[in-house]
């Protein structure tokens, strides 16, 4: 992973634990990269190192082993898993496990997917699997797992199942 990448996973999952507190919508809708929420998330003034812990930790999650930790809820709509990719089907079964608050040794075993700073879907899956190893997390990555829960996760399955959504 190049410099570039992990700069801007490190801003974004920075921008998103410091915009919790925003309409969630908001933050949804900027993710997708709606140009009338522009200014939800600021991209300028970016570090050039990789020096956050959670970036850091990102790279590895997978190698650390699950503890007790923190159940975080969340709505999973109804979802056709034979319709999903290996790297969907890790997103709803790791939200599950946050969910109800234990892991299976196969899904801890599973790699979340690649890091790359244009899937957030591998993002979120290795955002969830880092907080399912942490018993005693940050609050930043509280909130980012719980952004990835609450928001993004069920609206990315509802897009994934209802391939028409209107307000």
């Amino acid at each position: 992973m190049g410099m570039r990448s992990c700069r801007i996973i490190k801003k974004r999952l920075q921008n998103i634990a410091d915009n919790t507190d925003r309409n969630a919508h908001n933050l949804y809708l900027n993710h997708t990269q709606a140009t009338p929420n522009a200014e939800c998330v600021d991209y300028e003034g970016e570090e050039t190192d990789c020096s956050s812990d959670i970036s850091e930790a990102l790279l590895t999650c997978e190698t650390l082993p699950v503890t007790t930790f923190e159940v975080i809820d969340g709505e999973l709509p109804t979802t056709d898993r034979r319709d999903l990719s290996k790297d969907q089907m890790y997103l709803l079964e790791i939200s599950q496990v946050l969910r109800l608050g234990n892991c299976s040794d196969e899904l801890a075993r599973r790699s979340p997917g690649s890091l790359s700073h244009s899937r957030w879907l591998t993002t979120a899956n290795r955002v969830l699997r880092l907080y399912v190893t942490s018993p005693a997390c940050s609050l930043k990555l509280k909130q980012i797992a719980a952004f990835f829960m609450k928001v993004y996760t069920p609206n990315w399955f509802n897009v994934k199942s209802k391939h028409s959504l209107k307000d």
